[in-house]
């Protein structure tokens, strides 16, 4: 595998984290691996590593990264990091697992809508 570095420093990081969990008594916290600018190549290697919670801050990257690890047979749950426009919340709600930045009543509204089609929940974290 050309990126062993990539499996290697997850585990170790996943190590640190859940020995501090452990020291302070509290389960230890989701890591997200966002991958702004990471190749598609890192991005599978970080998938075949076993990370569970991917992060992009680009609506269509996110969208495009998503079919390229399914495609490949991974599916992490998605987290859309940065701002999010109304008109990309309808396809953005159908892949992520956490949309991490709402700004506005209406986006949080539209979302609320999205997901009542869908019959499920969009969670979302919401900016003030």
């Amino acid at each position: 595998m050309p990126y062993e570095y990539v499996r290697e420093n997850y585990a170790s990081l996943l190590e640190e984290i859940e020995a501090i969990a452990h020291r302070v008594g509290t389960p230890p916290p989701t890591l997200v691996a966002v991958t702004k600018s990471g190749t598609d190549e890192e991005l599978l290697a970080l998938a075949a590593a076993g990370v569970t919670d991917i992060g992009e801050n680009r609506p269509q990257e996110l969208l495009r990264r998503g079919a390229l690890l399914g495609a490949a047979g991974y599916f992490p749950h998605l987290h859309e990091i940065g701002h999010l426009q109304s008109n990309k919340a309808a396809k953005i709600a159908r892949v992520a697992t956490l949309i991490h930045s709402v700004s506005s009543l209406s986006l949080a509204r539209e979302l609320s809508r999205v997901g009542g089609l869908e019959s499920s929940s969009i969670p979302i974290l919401i900016e003030i």
